[in-house]
């Protein structure tokens, strides 16, 4: 999908001939911006799975010898499921 690039001004109060007082933005089509969406949502709850697995498989091998290390890992999967829930 293509997309126009054009400059914009940052500050108008600065020279408008400096090459650094402009930044290029991107004019993308819906369709594009739609499947960038749909990129960003899918891969995050992918690697959040990932994560929330190695977590469990994690502290089901630990057992019961290291319980503070158990503690920080259920706490990392806590805040991961907390962070995918608010996707």
């Amino acid at each position: 999908m293509d997309s126009v690039i054009v400059p914009l001004v940052k500050a108008k109060s600065g020279n408008i001939n400096d090459v650094n007082n402009y930044h290029a933005i991107a004019l993308a089509n819906t369709v594009s911006k739609i499947l960038e969406a749909m990129f960003y949502i899918n891969s995050t709850a992918f690697l959040t799975r990932i994560c929330i697995n190695l977590v469990l498989n994690l502290v089901s091998l630990l057992g019961s010898a290291h319980k503070c290390l158990r503690m920080l890992l259920n706490t990392i999967l806590i805040m991961v499921a907390t962070f995918l829930h608010a996707l």
